[in-house]
């Protein structure tokens, strides 16, 4: 089923029955990961459950071979992994997130709900489109990993 929400985001329900390990399921009309400040039309999938009817759930966890070690300078932060030898440099939220990660694996729910109580901000949907956007660019970097559960 097609339709168009009351947001302009194009939503598909796909009932899949073999659920592969890693799935890149935001994506704009052109196939390609959005961006938070993106305006242009989106494409979202909600995976159903054909055994149970059930919606499934993205998890995010931090990626088997990463292994992280923190620093942080004020607002600025520096992570280097030592299972790809890569250091990347981020802000307050995206350090946040991948913390969030690291800690616990969660859905998108749990995720922003932990990130709003420790940056004691606003549990709301601005955050959420935040945070969804920065495990995007977490998951281009080899740092988290999602699956459907």
């Amino acid at each position: 089923m097609l339709r168009r929400s009351s947001f302009g985001v194009l939503q598909c329900r796909l009932r899949i029955q073999d659920i592969p390990g890693c799935i890149d399921v935001f994506q704009n009309i052109h196939g390609e990961p959005y961006a938070v400040n993106d305006d242009r039309p989106r494409i979202h999938f909600s995976f159903i459950d054909w055994r149970t009817s059930s919606p499934l759930s993205i998890v995010w966890h931090l990626n088997e071979l990463a292994s992280l070690h923190w620093r942080c300078w004020g607002d600025e932060w520096v992570v280097f992994d030592a299972g790809s030898g890569q250091t990347h440099q981020m802000d307050t939220l995206t350090a946040a997130t991948l913390l969030a990660v690291e800690a616990c694996a969660g859905c998108i729910d749990q995720l922003v709900s932990r990130i709003a109580s420790e940056l004691t901000v606003t549990n709301d949907h601005e955050l959420s489109n935040a945070v969804r956007g920065v495990l995007e660019r977490l998951a281009t970097t080899g740092l988290i990993e999602s699956t459907l559960q």
